[in-house]
């Protein structure tokens, strides 16, 4: 069984995203999400928001998006989005591809917001919970 992750570049976002798009659907589909997939697509196709493809045997198996922010002290790769079935075969995989990525780009960490369950499944990579809580208003 072959995997691969790998950012989409620009010029070929339109060729994958029918794939992408019904597995990040579910991710932006979330209660509480901020975000629609058309609004995500038009982030990935202006540039603002990294599209990714996880494949399994030359198969779209998974999808995500990510951004790098810069802070004062840090420069953190966020994953925004993520989808995708038969996680279990793939996830160690990408965080691998993920810091190669912050790497390359400068980034000194990693961060996805998610809900909460994404702990249970990250915390086996070295993630841990924030200490601050969103709020709304």
């Amino acid at each position: 069984m072959k995997i691969f992750c790998s950012p989409v570049p620009l010029n070929d976002v339109g060729k994958v995203w029918h794939f992408c798009k019904p597995l990040l659907k579910k991710a932006t589909d979330r209660d509480g999400s901020r975000q629609t997939v058309e609004g995500l697509y038009g982030c990935v196709k202006s540039g603002t928001s990294c599209l990714w493809c996880i494949f399994i045997n030359d198969v779209i198996v998974g999808s995500a998006t990510t951004e790098v922010n810069s802070y004062i002290q840090d420069k953190i790769l966020r994953v925004s989005f993520l989808g995708g079935e038969r996680m279990e075969l793939w996830l160690e995989g990408f965080i691998e591809s993920l810091k190669e990525y912050g790497r390359f780009n400068g980034c000194n960490g990693i961060d996805l917001v998610g809900r909460r369950g994404w702990l249970r499944e990250l915390s086996k990579f070295g993630f841990e919970q924030e200490k601050f809580v969103c709020m709304k208003l």
